[in-house]
């Protein structure tokens, strides 16, 4: 045969592959997808929307995408073909195979990838820093793999190679010499196999255990049925018709407020340096471990919560620390400063943010001023291009006599 022949041949051997495969792939994703879908939905307690239909356009994109694989494929194939020699390819069963060049450039730049990656997940703390390094420890670990798999392994196989006490055995003289072989035929396919496994059994693991943490998680975050917030509101003016408001909306229901729990604060988004804190207004790759987010209140509203006089003078404060460190005896606010007087003491108020601990940013700190008059300072100098005066966020929560399916 000449080479046009093995060229026909090949296009006809991939165009029945592509057939077979896009074929049952067409079919068995029309099959099972509406199936998926339903167990999705089931999965997010959903209503499912009855009916049954084929995206004619999803088919073209999926014939044409595949298509385009097995295409190149062929092409790259009858290249290749192409480019050897008669001779070669009559002959080529008979050639012994070459042993494989131990590349230690790779291999140095799969463990130090593979190294970053690992590093990264196990020294990153803040959830901000971890989503914007997330891709980054992905890529790098993939990196690693390819790496490690296609020329680490052949530069360990043939350290131990070099190793005669180790190698000149029955056992380790037969498994060692064929696995450089078999390592430089598969190496690429075992990597792409061990990524794939993990990144099903992450998938898995992770969407199992949310949903069967949901409830739980729900009622960690959540510690009423029904919670009602509202942000830069002004105490004296909109706090009394707001609660008033929400009573009056559940009255007409016919359901009854219990265990209510209201919450006046303000909560803000700084980077620390020190003891000096800073308004956030684009974080960047290097502020995650720097965040800090503020939870600040007033002498007067802790009292009301807690029951604590806070016992505060003008420019002094209390502080709680829910994640980080202690700031120091003072604190400066873009240059305005409170003393330290002591440690708060949330316990209500706090509860809903230790369960959310995971999901904050470094540093979170609850902070007690003396009136609401130096919280609007703290305020004005942190943020001096504010037109008027900020206000408070505040959040009504309660539960209800109402049932789960009410």
């Amino acid at each position: 045969m000449e080479k046009k022949h093995i060229a026909r041949v090949m296009l006809i051997e991939t165009a029945v592959t592509a057939l077979v495969c896009i074929g049952l792939g067409l079919a068995a994703g029309i099959l099972f997808g509406k199936l998926g879908l339903l167990l999705l939905l089931k999965i997010l307690r959903m209503d499912a929307v009855y009916g049954f239909e084929v995206p004619l356009r999803a088919v073209v994109v999926t014939v044409l995408l595949f298509g385009a694989i097995f295409l190149i494929n062929l092409v790259y194939n009858v290249f290749q073909v192409h480019l050897s020699k008669p001779i070669e390819l009559l002959k080529g069963g008979n050639v012994g195979e070459k042993e494989p060049r131990t590349k230690w450039l790779i291999a140095l730049i799969g463990a130090a990838s593979l190294g970053g990656g690992y590093y990264i997940s196990l020294t990153v703390k803040s959830p901000i820093t971890a989503l914007l390094l997330f891709f980054v420890a992905v890529i790098l670990v993939i990196i690693g793999t390819y790496g490690l798999f296609t020329a680490g392994s052949i530069a360990i196989l043939k350290a131990l190679r070099r190793n005669k006490r180790f190698y000149y055995r029955t056992g380790p003289f037969i498994s060692v010499s064929g696995m450089i072989y078999r390592m430089k035929q598969n190496a690429a396919g075992l990597a792409s196999i061990c990524i794939l496994s993990t990144m099903v059994i992450v998938m898995v693991s992770s969407t199992v255990s949310l949903y069967a943490g949901l409830e739980e998680t729900l009622r960690s975050l959540f510690y009423r049925e029904i919670q009602v917030n509202s942000d830069d509101v002004i105490p004296e003016e909109q706090i009394g018709r707001l609660e008033q408001a929400v009573t009056d909306t559940v009255r007409q229901s016919g359901l009854d407020i219990r265990n209510p729990f209201i919450l006046r604060h303000v909560t803000l988004l700084a980077i620390r340096d020190g003891n000096a804190f800073t308004l956030v207004r684009a974080a960047s790759f290097g502020d995650g471990d720097n965040l800090a987010l503020l939870i600040m209140t007033t002498a007067e509203e802790y009292h009301r919560l807690e029951g604590v006089e806070a016992g505060l003078s003008e420019g002094e404060a209390l502080i709680q620390v829910i994640k980080g460190e202690m700031p120091g005896d003072t604190l400066d606010f873009g240059g305005y400063t409170l003393s330290v007087r002591g440690q708060a003491d949330f316990a209500s108020m706090l509860r809903g943010y230790e369960a959310q601990k995971d999901s904050l940013p470094a540093q979170g700190y609850l902070i007690v001023t003396a009136n609401g008059e130096d919280l609007l300072r703290v305020r004005k100098a942190l943020d001096p291009e504010k037109q008027h005066d900020p206000g408070y966020n505040f959040s009504y929560q309660f539960d209800t006599n109402a049932g789960r399916d009410a």
